[in-house]
């Protein structure tokens, strides 16, 4: 079997990665922040606000990385 290496991964928020708005995001944080760290470009779509992704999964990625990261 040939292994297969993403670049990107794009993904909707709510319902996906989580299952609602209140749900605790940091462990799907931590799964992002490794493949971030691995120069994977993360992208989040997602019809909340950026208020509310940014409290629930965004302030717990940190480092040079969070610039692959991008909220949609």
């Amino acid at each position: 079997m040939r292994r297969k290496t993403f670049r990107v991964i794009v993904f909707d928020w709510g319902g996906t990665a989580v299952k609602n708005r209140s749900a605790d995001a940091r462990k799907v944080a931590r799964a992002l922040q490794d493949l971030l760290r691995l120069d994977v470009y993360v992208v989040v779509v997602t019809g909340t606000n950026y208020d509310n992704i940014e409290r629930q999964f965004a302030r717990h990625i940190s480092g040079p990385c969070k610039r692959n990261l991008y909220i949609c």
